[in-house]
């Protein structure tokens, strides 16, 4: 791995080990998956992939996102749920005032209900409230 590769996943492990998603970075164990890097069709999920993770994660904190539809559940839905969970604690008040019958709610989609149990096998319970699984 380049240097430059190296000092992305260490910032994304960081901040996600600062965000209490320590659980992510254990499970990416010693996967190195460079950006641009595609994983085959495989009968197992994928492991996660830390910078996009990261990614994600500061991407709903700072869009300040209520509600997400996520298509396909993975690693990702963990992130969002937790995205979701602290910007409830932020903004909820203010949420509250606006018209909407579905705050910070994640909406995950997945044609296989083997991924669906793993990916709410993964939420703790205080992120279960944030997400629905079709």
């Amino acid at each position: 791995m380049i240097n430059s590769e190296r000092i992305k996943l260490d910032s994304a492990k960081a901040y996600l080990i600062e965000q209490g998603l320590l659980g992510v970075v254990e499970a990416y164990g010693e996967v190195t998956l460079g950006p641009n890097q595609k994983l085959a069709p495989r009968a197992e999920p994928y492991p996660p992939n830390l910078i996009d993770l990261q990614r994600l994660h500061r991407f709903i904190i700072s869009r300040k996102r209520t509600t997400i539809m996520e298509f396909g559940v993975g690693w990702s839905t963990l992130v969002f749920c937790d995205a979701l969970s602290k910007l409830k604690l932020k903004f909820s008040d203010e949420v509250n005032r606006l018209r909407r019958s579905n705050p910070f709610e994640l909406h995950a989609l997945d044609n296989e209900a083997k991924y669906i149990e793993i990916a709410e096998a993964r939420l703790p319970e205080k992120l279960k409230q944030h997400a629905y699984f079709y």
